[in-house]
């Protein structure tokens, strides 16, 4: 048996209560203890980082929570929590995921400016490449040269953002991959689906069509 003194306030006053504190089962080990608080659950023994739970504070009151195990939302690994809001196995885990996110924070806000300021963003590209051509030159070939899968898909991509106003794919399997003109599958031949401008304007994306090789150099040929 224990008795401690807690402030309360009986009419209007405040005064100075004993409350005898009697033996209890801790809610982790189930030993006997005795608590140094009238709303203690758990034992010394059991309290804090050592035990598998911890306290949450549910209005003016506290209640103790077990806390399993979980994933940590870094590498992946399981771990015991210390508190409720725990979410990374250690504090190694918790500044990357924190840099990742300053990151990708980053990222986002450059890429927000690039598109509400693209002519001031552009003119300063260019200034830093003729600052220094020859170091960006050999940086370019090497970046060329280590990523050649990477280099050939945006070369596609610049391509076809120039010739077809980035539209080549979708009409491509807007037609199925057939010609428009013999009805020929243009995939069977190596490069055979050409995306032809209706109008000869290389600038008017709205008017084009797939039609094969053949057909394409049989209409040049005609317009010649």
């Amino acid at each position: 048996m224990r008795v401690v003194y807690s402030t309360v306030i009986e009419d209007g006053r405040r005064k100075r209560k004993g409350i005898v504190l009697w033996e209890r089962k801790c809610k982790v080990c189930g030993k006997q203890y005795q608590p140094s608080r009238k709303d203690a659950l758990i034992c010394s023994g059991c309290s804090g980082s050592r035990g598998k739970g911890s306290y949450i504070k549910v209005g003016s009151k506290r209640r103790w929570v077990i806390l399993e195990q979980r994933k940590c939302r870094e590498c992946g690994n399981g771990f015991q929590p210390k508190t409720q809001k725990s979410l990374y196995c250690s504090k190694a885990c918790g500044n990357k995921a924190e840099r990742d996110r300053s990151s990708a924070k980053n990222r986002e806000r450059s890429k927000e400016w690039y598109h509400n300021n693209i002519e001031e963003a552009r003119k300063k590209r260019k200034e830093r490449y003729w600052s220094n051509p020859d170091k960006y030159r050999a940086y370019s070939k090497s970046w060329r040269e280590e990523h050649p899968e990477e280099e050939k898909e945006l070369r596609d991509r610049t391509k076809d953002r120039l010739l077809h106003g980035g539209r080549r794919k979708g009409i491509l399997e807007q037609s199925n991959y057939i010609c428009s003109v013999c009805g020929k599958d243009t995939r069977s031949g190596w490069r055979d689906s050409c995306v032809h401008h209706e109008t000869f304007d290389s600038t008017d994306h709205d008017n084009q069509v797939l039609v094969c090789r053949n057909c394409h150099t049989k209409i040049h040929k005609k317009l010649g």
